[in-house]
């Protein structure tokens, strides 16, 4: 990706301005087990499931890098912020994403902690769903004013 730590640059950006400063991976560079358990189109996939570009735009909402800390932060965010995530859903993504991911999307012990406090942030956050809400209708609010609206801080 473009960045592994959040530039405080975008914070003057519009969420739309700020995503285009992205460059991530295309869909068809992501592996098909990722694909099978994180896509909303897969009939595997697990509660928090959710598309690249909302996936994109929890990055820069939540201030986190694309390296693989900040990839595990915004993974437990989404499913603990999704209503319908409950433990045996975290356990399970946690051995996938251990033991069954390809590197470089496999969690080592240490992700799998920035992971947990992922979830945590995203249960707290009383504005619930956020992976499957249309950032395209909130792309013209700039970054912190749209963390304000969501009460993501």
């Amino acid at each position: 990706m473009l960045w592994d730590i959040y530039p405080e640059e975008l914070e003057v950006l519009t969420l739309h301005d700020a995503y285009l400063t992205l460059a991530g991976d295309p869909p068809s560079k992501i592996p098909f087990f990722v694909w099978l358990f994180e896509n909303p189109n897969s009939p595997f996939a697990l509660p928090g499931k959710i598309d690249l570009y909302q996936h994109d735009c929890l990055h820069l909402l939540l201030k986190k890098g694309f390296d693989s800390f900040g990839e595990a932060y915004v993974l437990g965010f989404a499913m603990g912020n999704d209503p319908n995530t409950h433990w045996r859903h975290l356990v399970l993504f946690k051995w996938i994403a251990r033991f069954l991911y390809p590197s470089p999307y496999c969690l080592s012990q240490r992700e799998l902690e920035e992971f947990n406090a992922g979830v945590k942030h995203g249960q707290q956050v009383p504005f619930k769903s956020l992976n499957c809400s249309d950032f395209k209708f909130l792309r013209t609010h700039q970054l912190p004013a749209l963390r304000n609206i969501l009460g993501i801080e």
